[in-house]
């Protein structure tokens, strides 16, 4: 065949091979679908009780099945080129000033127990021994005393007695004066100075100690020297669940024991203080 020739017939090619091509594909695509053409172009079932064997045609040869291979024009999500991402302005850090703390100096936030749970009466064994100790007295203090029920309690078990709560809360002390139904009597302040005077017994029930923040013994000792310059010559002090011993402060040689023992707090299981003393010395 010249080439004159090929390039007249080659568009009848291309034809040719089209259809030939596209009668091959007709072929594949009813082998898929369980059908084959026979040589005079009518259509067979086909039988796939054994797949793995092949397919094999009823009445005639085997057929191999149909095994395609993935076109190499076929474009994958992976092969589909990805916008590249927008580079961000980088932002500028901004330095923020330093915070000082000041220096605590509200009392309220420089004391060591900050729970205010009281009611009347809370340890009515206490009251009842120390009434036995010091039968007529003439003055009381309540150290920390919070809304002023330990106060009130006071005021029913010692008639005759005048008695001063004191607590840093002045939150309580306000609540406290308003549940005073003892005016002539009793007094409630937030600070314990020279003007509050001398007392004949000092209660000092569940203040000097926290279970968060154990109370320093020098913070402790300052306090019980505090109390003791407000505590009459043959007073009675009364401390329950304190941080330490009373008598390993710098004024524990002006006490005398009368009773002392101590007492593991349910929650952190710590042993704590607690006891009677008797003032011995100025």
């Amino acid at each position: 065949m010249n080439d004159t020739v090929r390039r007249a017939t080659k568009p009848l090619r291309a034809n040719r091979k089209r259809r030939n091509l596209l009668s091959k594909t007709i072929d594949k695509c009813l082998e898929v679908s369980g059908r084959r053409r026979t040589p005079s172009g009518k259509r067979v079932k086909i039988d796939f009780s054994k797949i793995g064997v092949g397919l094999k045609a009823v009445g005639a040869k085997a057929v191999t099945p149909l095994v395609t291979k993935p076109s190499k024009n076929i474009v994958r999500p992976l092969d589909i080129p990805q916008p590249k991402p927008i580079a961000q302005p980088a932002q500028a850090i901004v330095q923020l000033p330093r915070v000082v703390v000041p220096p605590i100096t509200d009392p309220l936030l420089m004391q060591h127990q900050l729970s205010h749970q009281t009611k009347v009466n809370r340890f009515p064994k206490i009251f009842d021994s120390a009434l036995e100790l010091q039968p007529n007295p003439g003055r009381i203090l309540s150290f920390g005393c919070s809304t002023g029920e330990e106060c009130f309690t006071l005021a029913d078990k010692y008639p005759n007695s005048e008695i001063l709560g004191v607590d840093l809360d002045k939150k309580s002390i306000v609540q406290a004066k308003k549940n005073n139904k003892f005016q002539d009597r009793v007094g409630f302040v937030d600070n314990l100075d020279e003007e509050a005077g001398k007392f004949d017994i000092i209660f000092c029930l569940m203040v000097l100690f926290s279970i968060y923040k154990p109370v320093p013994f020098e913070v402790f000792s300052e306090a019980i020297e505090k109390l003791s310059s407000h505590l009459n010559y043959r007073g009675l002090l009364v401390m329950y669940t304190g941080q330490h011993d009373l008598k390993a402060t710098e004024s524990g040689d002006k006490y005398s024991v009368i009773r002392q023992w101590t007492r593991q707090h349910n929650r952190d299981k710590r042993s704590y203080f607690n006891g009677y003393f008797r003032k011995i010395k100025h």
